[in-house]
């Protein structure tokens, strides 16, 4: 693969865009094709598709659409009806039993009202040939029903509600106590873990561009609606996103960041009425300019040393692209992945206005 200027891998995809003539050519193509085939007899295209494909294909009826994108195939189905023994805890063991072989884990929790939000980021994951996540169940009622769909699991117990918390409730602020104390579990088992909002689908394997990121410690995704570094590029935001709100739906966390995640932990509980991902932002720029270094370093400059250990060394923090780490506006409103020619590797379900229903 290719790398731009971030060291970032640029899918097939988008070379293919820009080897035939960029956005421009690709329009103007496109153009012509949708005013003859609204022309044509029993056809007709159809309008603003949410992904880009550089193909059409016919539907049934002639109806004329951009080439569905490989997330939107049937996936494997679960199985059902096994047996559901005890849902196991949290370990260090039970953790690297599913982390890959280099060390890499995805995790989301649920509770019994978001079952098929965990059933449907798993089958995606399945379908993308990645087998390494764990699903954390919050109450008995969803850790029986994922044991009986063969999904990876383990029980915490939270003593929330099993119907929706609503956002901005009390449950939802105690909801953000229990994800910091489930980051910090993680980061404490050894492995390098990220952690998504169940509300948070993913669409391409992410491994690859954390593996392409072996000096950052903390990642994060961003409420950021601009892509700092423009659309022709896949790296890591610049300097200013870090001034934005971040958004800790997804949070990769390396073991290295431990101390860190602690002090975060404790913050949440130390003031429980906080925001878990103002707090996170607020932890992570303590010490930003008391360790052995306040420049990024040389080998990803979109790396931000933040966090200061006990050791003196700083935590290299970086701020996922909001193009291909996406929230709801910038996938659906913004489509700034359909404009880049790509597709991203998760789209948050945030910025929307129909609760648990629009999600």
């Amino acid at each position: 693969l290719s790398s731009s200027g971030a060291g970032m891998p640029k899918p097939e995809a988008h070379r293919a865009g820009k080897q035939r003539g960029g956005r421009g050519a690709w329009r103007r193509r496109h153009r012509g094709m949708a005013a003859k085939e609204v022309g044509a007899e029993g056809g007709s295209v159809v309008p603003n598709a949410s992904w880009w494909s550089d193909e059409q294909v016919m539907l049934p009826g002639g109806l004329m659409c951009p080439k569905p994108p490989p997330y939107a195939a049937a996936k494997p189905q679960l199985p059902t009806g096994l047996a559901s023994a005890e849902t196991p805890r949290l370990t260090a063991e039970l953790a690297k039993k599913h982390a890959s072989k280099d060390n890499l884990l995805i995790a989301t929790y649920v509770n019994f009202n978001r079952l098929d939000f965990a059933l449907t980021l798993v089958m995606h994951l399945l379908a993308m040939g990645n087998p390494h996540y764990l699903v954390g169940a919050m109450d008995d009622q969803v850790g029986h029903a994922l044991a009986s769909r063969g999904v990876n699991t383990f029980f915490m117990s939270t003593g929330l509600t099993t119907r929706d918390t609503g956002w901005g409730t009390p449950a939802f602020r105690q909801l953000g106590l229990h994800k910091a104390n489930l980051v910090l579990e993680l980061a404490r088992t050894g492995v390098d873990c990220l952690t998504v909002d169940a509300d948070a689908l993913l669409l391409r394997d992410p491994f690859p561009y954390l593996r392409a990121l072996p000096d950052a410690d903390v990642l994060t995704s961003s409420d950021y609606l601009v892509a700092t570094n423009g659309y022709a590029d896949e790296g890591l935001e610049g300097r200013s996103a870090f001034g934005a709100a971040f958004n800790i739906g997804y949070i990769f966390v390396r073991a290295t960041a431990v101390e860190f995640v602690k002090r975060w932990s404790k913050a949440c509980h130390r003031d429980p009425n906080a925001w878990d991902q103002n707090l996170f932002k607020s932890i992570l720029h303590s010490g930003g300019r008391r360790g052995r270094s306040s420049a990024p370093t040389a080998g990803n400059p979109r790396l931000q040393p933040m966090f200061t250990t006990s050791e003196g060394r700083q935590l290299m923090v970086g701020v996922l692209p909001v193009s291909l780490f996406a929230s709801g506006h910038t996938h659906f409103v913004s489509r700034m992945a359909h404009l880049m020619h790509t597709t991203p590797y998760m789209v948050h379900t945030t910025f929307q206005y129909g609760g648990a229903q629009s999600k």
